[in-house]
């Protein structure tokens, strides 16, 4: 629900949740630029789930970094629901080759693991998807989808092995984030993007610190309100939209 900022009337209502999808891929992709750099080539990327986020995460990095060659899903099990996301995405980005693994195949998910460049996670998993090692040095982790502090995507070997974590919110991950929280690391390891935007200089010293990066976001309600009034103002100069009449 969007307000009217000068009269606070109810200016429109939205379904959250592809917003909310696409904003937490806009924020991992912008980290992922800063971490990765612009011109990282023939990348290959291991997505665990297979839902709403993952879509997003996929389509966003296939078009931030266009040369991606390969992109393997890992899913609970193999079902409609990632075969569907498969075929969604071969559809779309014919460049690319992508395939769908169940979790339970843990040969075949550490190969895929050992192999990415990039590894995004979005689940409600409560223990780790993949073993810390199975990280290769160089590669970057985005994990979104543990946002309880029972919960977690990662090993805690993993989070000390980076040094520095980069977040969406450092207060929110501190008390919200399982895997930062079980690992132990400080506060002032948890560096938020936006002091890498406006502070380019420490850029440097967070890929140096470790031969991983990571990015935990747990969500930013200010995102959700800037995507909102943003689609808002482009559906009205579209003219999309159902209006719908309120009796004063």
């Amino acid at each position: 629900m969007v307000f009217d900022e000068s009269t606070g009337a109810v200016k429109a209502l939205l379904n959250a949740g592809n917003l909310t999808a696409v904003r937490t891929a806009a924020g991992s992709g912008l980290a992922t630029r800063i971490l990765l750099g612009k011109d990282a080539k023939s990348l290959r990327i291991v997505a665990f789930g297979a839902g709403a986020q993952i879509k997003a995460h996929v389509g966003l990095l296939l078009a931030l970094y266009p040369s991606l060659q390969k992109c393997t899903i890992v899913n609970r099990a193999l079902n409609d629901r990632s075969t569907d996301l498969v075929n969604h995405l071969t559809k779309l980005h014919s460049n690319a080759t992508f395939s769908a693994v169940a979790q339970t195949t843990r040969d075949e998910v550490e190969s895929a693991v050992r192999d990415a460049d990039i590894v995004v996670a979005a689940t409600s998993s409560t223990v780790a998807l993949f073993e810390n090692e199975w990280i290769k040095p160089g590669a970057h982790v985005i994990l979104v989808g543990s946002y309880k502090p029972t919960m977690r995507e990662a090993p805690d070997e993993l989070i000390r092995r980076a040094k520095f974590v980069l977040v969406d919110s450092r207060e929110a991950c501190a008390a919200e984030a399982g895997e930062l929280i079980s690992s132990g690391i400080a506060p002032e390891q948890m560096v938020e993007v936006g002091e890498l935007v406006d502070n380019p200089s420490r850029v440097a010293e967070i890929r140096s610190a470790s031969d991983v990066t990571i990015f935990k976001s747990v969500g930013v309600a200010a995102q959700d309100v800037a995507i909102a009034c943003a689609v808002v103002e482009r559906a009205e100069q579209l003219g999309i939209g159902t209006t719908v009449q309120f009796d004063a």
